[in-house]
């Protein structure tokens, strides 16, 4: 091991326990800001294009090993027919590549979204976020001209459908959110990612891996 005595040791010139002390020490190095904003920026753009307007001031995670509870939740205004439209184009894949997301097939009736189309069905919904660290919950409302409805016996049983997806697609993009977070979260605290950071920042150490 040689030692430049006015700069003291690169991390690699240490020997391992020395690395493992300093790893330790700097094992947060890549999350001391607001690391989460470009998951943050993605899950927004992500959710407009299904309709779905997240108010990213008041969307929330928890992490291991900061607490043994991990969830997250978001705030949003959702369009219900324009996720419904986008649901059935998967018009999230024109953005990035993404994993499949599990979606609950769409049953809805044509006749549904027409109607929806021509405002004779109103909806709209909203995504609260239950607290910082657990689930969202999402309101569903609806409402319909009845006299423009007479030929349609089954209108609240759709209407209900339509629900259940608007529910489901939210709680979805929920678990995308945190595993979004989660894989960033993990590629950041890695060792190769630490160690990037130590060197891009020019740390020197003395021999025991003290921050020389």
């Amino acid at each position: 091991m040689k030692k430049n005595k006015n700069k003291g040791y690169k991390f690699n010139e240490l020997n391992r326990d020395a690395q493992q002390k300093v790893l330790e020490k700097y094992f947060d190095i890549n999350i001391d800001a607001e690391w989460w904003e470009i998951v943050y920026d993605n899950f927004k753009t992500i959710a407009g294009v299904l309709g779905i307007t997240v108010n990213l001031r008041e969307t929330w995670f928890q992490l291991p090993p900061e607490t043994p509870e991990r969830g997250s939740s978001y705030t949003a205004d959702v369009n219900v027919l324009t996720l419904i439209k986008s649901l059935e184009t998967k018009a999230w894949e024109n953005i990035i590549p993404l994993p499949n997301f599990t979606f609950l097939p769409l049953t809805i009736s044509k006749r549904i979204i027409s109607l929806m189309e021509r405002r004779i069905i109103d909806t709209s919904a909203s995504v609260s976020a239950t607290n910082r660290e657990s689930e969202i919950a999402v309101q569903f409302d609806s409402n319909y001209n009845s006299n423009a409805c007479l030929n349609y016996n089954s209108i609240d049983t759709q209407l209900s459908i339509v629900c259940e997806m608007v529910t489901d697609a939210c709680g979805e993009l929920n678990h995308f959110l945190l595993e979004e977070l989660e894989q960033d979260y993990e590629y950041r605290t890695s060792k190769e990612q630490i160690i990037r950071a130590i060197v891009v920042n020019q740390f020197r150490f003395s021999k025991d891996g003290q921050q020389f």
